[in-house]
């Protein structure tokens, strides 16, 4: 996650809306990103709101009646992901400039993260199958199609995100990362 944050941090669009949801991705994120300049940073505080990110592109993307469509950058993990996720059929239905970059590693990371401090790594319902992200988007694309690909290093994730932002269209970008990576986050590392 860190090594993706770098990368990010690098090729965020200055005037771009940056989304980010609930979980280890998104403390992670919420620690290691900026604002981008002239552009927006959302994430939900409180209950965490897992899911929200990806339908909320939907709106930051499309702006203001008098605005054209601005490129929407959402960081997820992949269980944020599958908890609504089919949105990614209205981005395509609008052709939006959205990019998803899933952070993946098949658990909720953040339920992972306190059972193992809190309740002695006693894993309950956090794991299951790694889903693969590319596939699930090109499933709910149909005939329109969406810009999909995994990144499996950080030179692979710089080069997709930077073509996939100047595409302006929808894209997905699926970054499997590992369960055991804890966010910068103060409770988790006492």
């Amino acid at each position: 996650m860190y090594e993706a944050m770098a990368v990010l941090r690098e090729v965020l669009p200055r005037n771009s809306h940056l989304l980010i949801d609930a979980g280890n991705t998104g403390a992670t994120a919420c620690h290691l990103l900026p604002c981008p300049d002239e552009g927006s940073f959302v994430t939900a505080l409180g209950m965490g709101g897992m899911g929200w990110a990806v339908a909320g592109t939907v709106g930051a993307a499309l702006g203001g009646p008098d605005q054209d469509p601005r490129l929407t950058v959402a960081v997820v993990g992949d269980g944020a992901r599958l908890m609504t996720g089919s949105e990614i059929n209205t981005i395509v239905a609008y052709q939006l400039p959205v990019v998803l970059v899933v952070l993946n590693n098949g658990s909720h990371g953040m339920c992972i993260t306190r059972q193992a401090l809190f309740f002695d790594t006693r894993f309950e319902a956090v794991e299951y199958p790694q889903v693969d992200a590319v596939m699930f988007a090109r499933g709910l694309a149909g005939k329109k199609g969406i810009s999909a690909a995994r990144a499996t290093t950080a030179e692979e994730l710089r080069e997709l995100f930077i073509r996939f932002a100047a595409d302006k269209r929808p894209a997905v970008i699926d970054v499997p990362v590992v369960k055991d990576e804890l966010p910068p986050f103060a409770p988790f590392r006492s």
